[in-house]
């Protein structure tokens, strides 16, 4: 196509993004709600933030016009500007860790056709004169799999961008895109900015240090014959791990999620001891387990672990732990304590 003609190509993508826009929008909805479905339960991986955005369309004929249109006019190439974009819908995912980045991509790679994938983390290590963010981008598209299912058969046309990053990472790029000139500064600010570049990859590092500490650290007091001094030692994570993995050696307790139930123990009765979890635990396990069996058999609901350490406590001490439990909760064990029964409607 000419280069006179350019008029025409944008005219005709401002028509096809103006008549496909419900349709880019939904697949804008769709392929995020997907992903954060696929996202979810990963081993551990704590949830990543999923979000998502359909880029304006003036914004897509500027980046065909910065990145394509001269080499293809000089090349007397014809083209249509929409086939040169697959990031009009774009998906950011926001891990928690830099090691969980590996994790994430092979699953979306294992669940879409891949078109082009950037790693921007070692491009950035390969050359010592540059700074910005990091993080991998992947271009995908639906695979084969889904695109004959019946509510993806109508944005199989759309592609997509994933940027995968780092909390930090895309706070450094937040930060990045806002610094000007950045190309053009002088030596000593130049350097203060790489040195504040390099923070935000020191931050990713500690953050994966920290967590692997932390986790050998859990191990070790699993791994331990004795608490130490169990009577006296306050109630805390790591004990607390420690004495519910016996009772439940296959469940993920996460570590997202551990500390916050902790605390909710501990707010309810502040000076709450391991031993008196454990005495808990000793005495009332194997009746919530009779319950918990009864709520799968005679009503389909189970009890996760941590919903029924709830009822062992409130069933260890009601006075001290009442507030462990919501009251029809509270009532329904009460009155299955006595008659085998729970409210029918609940």
């Amino acid at each position: 196509m000419p280069s006179q003609d350019f008029e025409t190509a944008n005219r005709n993508f401002r028509e096809w993004y103006a008549q496909n826009y419900p349709l880019l929008r939904a697949a804008e909805k769709t392929y995020k709600n997907l992903i954060h479905l696929l996202l979810s339960g990963i081993e551990g991986v704590p949830l990543p933030k999923v979000l998502s955005r359909l880029k304006d369309r003036n914004e897509c004929v500027k980046k065909f016009q910065r990145k394509y249109q001269t080499d293809l006019e000089q090349k007397s190439t014809e083209y249509e500007i929409k086939n040169y974009l697959t990031d009009i819908i774009g998906i950011r995912v926001v891990c928690l860790y830099e090691s969980n980045i590996e994790t994430v991509v092979g699953k979306l790679k294992s669940n879409f056709c891949l078109i082009d994938e950037t790693n921007k983390t070692k491009e950035l290590h390969s050359e010592d004169d540059k700074f910005g963010y990091k993080g991998q981008h992947l271009d995908l598209k639906l695979n084969n799999k889904r695109i004959n299912l019946p509510e993806y058969k109508s944005l199989k046309d759309f592609p997509f961008e994933v940027q995968v990053r780092t909390i930090a990472q895309d706070a450094w790029s937040e930060i990045d895109h806002k610094l000007k000139y950045k190309k053009d500064l002088p030596s000593p600010l130049k350097r203060r900015v790489y040195n504040l570049a390099g923070l935000f990859e020191l931050a990713d590092r500690e953050f994966d240090s920290l967590r692997e500490e932390t986790a050998k650290l859990v191990t070790a007091e699993i791994e331990k014959d004795e608490y130490g001094n169990p009577i006296e030692q306050p109630l805390n994570p790591f004990n607390f791990l420690k004495l519910v993995h016996a009772y439940y050696p296959k469940y993920n307790f996460h570590e997202d999620k551990i500390e916050g139930f902790v605390d909710d123990i501990r707010e309810v009765k502040h000076d709450v001891t391991i031993i008196e979890v454990e005495e808990a635990m000793k005495n009332h396990y194997e009746r919530i387990e009779e319950y918990r069996e009864w709520c799968i058999n005679q009503i389909g609901r189970n009890l996760n672990p941590y919903t029924q350490i709830r009822h062992i406590l409130y069933r260890s001490n009601n006075v001290n732990f009442d507030a462990l439990m919501f009251d029809r909760a509270k009532t329904n064990l009460n009155r299955w304590d006595v008659d085998g029964t729970i409210f029918k409607n609940d």
